[in-house]
Formats: C-alpha cells, structure tokens, sequence
C-alpha cells in the first residue's frame, strides 16, 4: 500500500493506486471476520459441545439387544416409540428411562415391524408392518398413546402389502407409507382411506 507523504503532492495515479490496494485488504479482512465468526457460531452450537452425553436407555434390561428398526418421539422428546423388526411395541413416557410394551389386543403377534410415527402430543401413533412370517402387511394407528390400535388397511387396496416406512404429518391426519417392490401409498385422514400415490 502506498501511504501519502504529508506535503508531498499525489498523482492521480498514485491515489487510485492506494484506493485499490486499500479496498483489496479491506475485503481480505472482511472475509477473515465472516471466517472467525462461522467458527465461533459452530464451535459455540450444542452440535460440537463436549458436553452432549448419551445414555444407555435399555441396557441390563430385557430390551437389550432387540433387533430395533425405528423409534419416535412426540415433540418434547418426553413420549417415545420404538419397534424391535419381529418384536413388540414399546412405548416410554419420561423420555426413555422406562418402557412399556403396548403390543397386544388386536395387533399381529411377532411381526415384521418396520417403522413407527408418533404425533408432537404423543398421543396418536402409527406403525407399518411388511408382512412376511406374520401375514399380510399392514399400516395399524392408535389413538390413545398405545394402549389399543386398529388395522388402517385391512379392506382397502392397501391391504396385505410389504410395507416398509412411514411418515406423517404432526398431528397424524396425512400419512405416508412406501411398499417394497411397490408403490407410495397416502392418505389425508388419519389411515381410514388410502390412495396410490405412484400411479
């Protein structure tokens, strides 16, 4: 950078010179603030804290080592669902430290579970089976945390299909299910209808 003698006349060349030089620095230190800044943001997330800790919810129980496939939480994070893939059901209320399991009455026994949903209230679930040693495949949804569930596709063209995942909306209404070697079924309310959405 050329610095102006005091008393010494400048060129117009030499001032657009500085003028330049100048602007170059002042974005190489901008540029190495914004740097600074996305590292002191990232660094101070709770995604790069030492402080996260895990905790072992399950083991030295009878739930230890379960062939799990999916789990869910309602927004909270207190209610929780998971499967175990040819198991039961399990639903918790203080966000893991016990659980319950809520796979009897109507519900197939061993199934093929493979994936469960669970509201933002944690009151409404659903949870797909694919089938295979069980029977038919179908999508089952619960109204009252568990405690009892209906078969959603048994008498609709979704019925006995491999059904291998599940999502839906934060209260439960839309659904979504995909089928293995198959199609992408919906439906907007709550499970009592069910439409291909791949055709």
């Amino acid at each position: 950078i050329l610095i102006p003698t005091p008393g010494v006349s400048q060129t117009k060349t030499d001032a657009i010179l500085n003028l330049s030089a100048f602007m170059k620095v002042s974005r190489y230190f901008a540029s190495l603030v914004l740097i600074v800044s996305a590292l002191f943001v990232l660094t101070g997330s709770t995604a790069f804290a030492s402080t996260v800790v895990w905790t072992n919810e399950t083991t030295g129980t009878a739930l230890s080592g379960l062939n799990w496939v999916s789990i869910a939480s309602a927004l909270d994070g207190t209610n929780l669902a998971a499967v175990a893939y040819g198991g039961d059901i399990y639903i918790s209320g203080d966000g893991g430290a016990t659980w319950v399991d809520h796979t009897g009455g109507t519900l197939p026994s061993s199934p093929h579970w493979h994936g469960i949903v669970m509201s933002q209230d944690g009151t409404r679930l659903a949870v797909v089976d694919d089938g295979n040693l069980s029977g038919p495949g179908a999508v089952w949804t619960s109204a009252d945390s568990g405690v009892t569930w209906v078969n959603r596709t048994a008498g609709t063209p979704a019925a006995g299909l491999y059904f291998e995942s599940i999502a839906a909306s934060s209260d439960l209404t839309k659904l979504a299910a995909v089928v293995r070697n198959g199609d992408i079924w919906t439906s907007s309310n709550s499970g009592a209808t069910w439409t291909d959405a791949s055709t």
